[in-house]
């Protein structure tokens, strides 16, 4: 008798592992193997933040997602109710959590931990989440930064070294926390972030396009960074000229987007000069023709003529 009242009080302490706990932003999530008590508080923090958003007057004070499609990172926190950080796998299992209290500074958010700042992933990996913390806002989003990634921030906002590859076809992931429940009307072009840390932020190449040659259609082309691997079955190359070299920082291979141009194309630097460059524009060619897709509308829809003076930037978005 003994032995069965340890073996029930052993079951009760921990959750049921096909438990499904539906948390409100996305799928309903696979609780983790933990005891049940660190569970219900991880619910209940959520659910309190959740709250206290509703009322809260700090800007940077929201639900922030990092990721792609197979698996991503929620932290969620408010001044008074603490933080929640999930890690999930597919949206659908949730491997590792850990929630606390935040301590908000002018420049930083620290978090204190409550339960582990450690875990492990699906690999067995020991991931350890960041303490302190950076608000940020740009274009019509706020970010939060780890501290020890605000430079690998800066090169992202400039579209430099690894992170050019989003101009490209390329990338169906969030490289840093970012809020879109916080997207508002007003749009900063240059990241916000606290002063002493502004230094870290680069500025983009930006230029125009100079002349536009003739247009001719490829099979087969290939494109790849250090991100992604893309194989155009079918594609328009556009060349073009643009009103930026070597002066400016521009390298054979860069690409640019389009500003106020819809996704789905984009410039890539064949060669470059002293104060110009030539290039190709890239399009990816259907049974419909050059098919790029409007952000607006989330439609697809057919690729509008590049025109001299069409204004072109390594800034990703």
């Amino acid at each position: 008798m003994f032995s069965f009242i340890i073996l029930v009080s052993i079951s009760q302490a921990q959750t049921d592992q096909h438990e499904r706990w539906e948390n409100g932003v996305s799928n309903s999530w696979t609780l983790p193997q933990a005891p049940k008590v660190e569970l219900d508080e991880l619910k209940s923090r959520w659910k309190l933040i959740e709250e206290e958003l509703k009322s809260t007057t700090n800007e940077y004070a929201g639900t922030y997602c990092i990721g792609g499609d197979m698996r991503g990172s929620i932290v969620r926190w408010a001044p008074k109710s603490g933080f929640v950080y999930v890690y999930t796998y597919e949206w659908l299992d949730l491997i590792g959590f850990s929630y606390g209290k935040v301590i908000i500074n002018p420049s930083e958010i620290t978090f204190t931990f409550e339960r582990g700042q450690q875990f492990k992933n699906e690999f067995g990996d020991t991931i350890t989440i960041p303490q302190h913390w950076i608000p940020a806002r740009w274009k019509r989003n706020n970010y939060l930064i780890p501290t020890d990634d605000i430079a690998e921030f800066g090169n992202y906002v400039a579209g430099f070294g690894k992170y050019n590859d989003f101009n490209g076809p390329c990338c169906e992931f969030t490289p840093f926390f970012v809020d879109t429940a916080k997207s508002g009307s007003q749009e900063s072009e240059r990241p916000i972030v606290p002063s002493e840390y502004e230094h870290l932020i680069k500025q983009p190449i930006e230029t125009t396009i100079k002349s536009v040659g003739r247009k001719k259609l490829v099979k087969n082309y290939g494109s790849e960074g250090e991100l992604y691997s893309n194989l155009h079955l079918k594609a328009s190359l556009l060349p073009v000229q643009i009103n930026a070299g070597k002066k400016q920082g521009v390298k054979r291979g860069l690409l640019f987007h389009l500003v106020d141009a819809p996704i789905g194309q984009y410039l890539k630097i064949i060669r470059v000069g002293l104060a110009f460059s030539e290039g190709v524009i890239v399009r990816d060619i259907d049974e419909n023709g050059e098919r790029c897709f409007d952000l607006e509308t989330g439609e697809s829809k057919q690729c509008p003529p590049v025109l001299a003076g069409t204004k072109v930037t390594t800034s990703p978005l």
